[in-house]
């Protein structure tokens, strides 16, 4: 069960909205749809572009990335999670964030995902695998200068989402 599972249950709609957004933090791991692989994922999310249209995630997975395997000079691109780590993911073996790719989608479909369920929201990673993504994902180069950034830069929310605009 995830440890947001009662963010908002019956609070009023811009509660529930202010809750969530309070949590989206870089490291925040959600679980979710992913259309590319057409089965829900873990994903880290990392950040959002420079107009927020969208957020940008690592992929978690069970395996290691056969991409990875196949070229060594990858393999930072690669952080093993140890199992029992966090209490969402598998406890039998290790799971593996893969900072090779960046996951986009739509920011605005994302965030309102997580509001209309907020047990999406699985739980954050600790500091020291936080850092080891980021850092990671800087020493990545496949990734553009605004793709790096993303992961650097601050976190600015999409506007049409900012709590603000409804009270006026």
């Amino acid at each position: 069960m995830s440890s947001f599972s009662r963010i908002g249950d019956t609070s009023p709609p811009l509660t529930k909205k202010i809750s969530v957004l309070k949590h989206i933090q870089r490291g925040l791991v959600i679980k979710g749809y992913v259309p590319k692989i057409s089965h829900d994922k873990y994903f880290v999310f990392v950040g959002f572009n420079n107009d927020s249209k969208y957020a940008y995630s690592f992929i978690i997975s069970s395996n290691p990335s056969l991409i990875i395997i196949t070229k060594p000079q990858l393999a930072h691109l690669q952080i093993t999670i140890p199992p029992r780590t966090y209490s969402f993911l598998p406890k039998q073996k290790s799971s593996y964030i893969n900072c090779l790719n960046l996951y986009e989608q739509d920011s605005f479909n994302m965030i309102n995902g997580l509001i209309q369920n907020p047990s999406k929201m699985q739980g954050y990673l600790t500091p020291k695998h936080l850092n080891e993504v980021i850092q990671a994902g800087q020493n990545n180069p496949t990734l553009s200068p605004d793709q790096l950034n993303i992961l650097v830069g601050p976190l600015i929310l999409p506007p049409n989402l900012c709590p603000i605009t409804e009270l006026l």
